[in-house]
């Protein structure tokens, strides 16, 4: 039996040349959030950051709302993921913003990616497999399973 369900979604927009803006929200019974995150990438850095809540199981869940703007220079890169706990966690954060921010991230990391590597094949493949992974293996060495090698 079925007691409660979230939906996280995420999208991801190409502003300009040199900026994407990447969205992630969260719908539950208790919550309808959402952060929206500008990234530079020829930088990967957050130059942007907004933090928007609609429904919150209690009032004081809105105070950690505004931590997001402290996120604004952080650069994508490793080390991030605790960098983002330190600022959004915590007693005096919100478990759901921090989760927000960090899915934004992951997301913004494979989109980087896929910009720097070919868009088109990353998206809609004509390689088979084995070319595929070879190519991309470079830049994605370690990352799963695929690109163990």
């Amino acid at each position: 039996m079925k007691i409660y369900e979230r939906n996280l979604n995420s999208s991801v927009r190409k502003i300009d040349e040199t900026h994407i803006l990447v969205e992630t929200s969260m719908l539950d019974l208790n919550h309808s959030m959402r952060v929206e995150l500008k990234i530079n990438t020829q930088t990967n850095v957050i130059e942007e950051a907004v933090s928007e809540t609609t429904k919150v199981p209690l009032k004081a869940c809105a105070v950690p709302q505004n931590l997001i703007k402290q996120v604004v220079g952080l650069k994508i890169e490793r080390g991030i993921n605790r960098k983002l706990i330190q600022i959004l966690g915590g007693g005096e954060g919100c478990t759901h913003l921090y989760e927000l921010t960090l899915t934004s991230v992951r997301l913004t990391f494979n989109v980087l990616m896929g910009l720097r590597y070919d868009w088109e094949q990353w998206v809609s493949r004509s390689l088979s497999d084995e070319e595929f992974t070879q190519q991309a293996t470079p830049h994605l060495k370690g990352s799963c399973y695929p690109f163990k090698k």
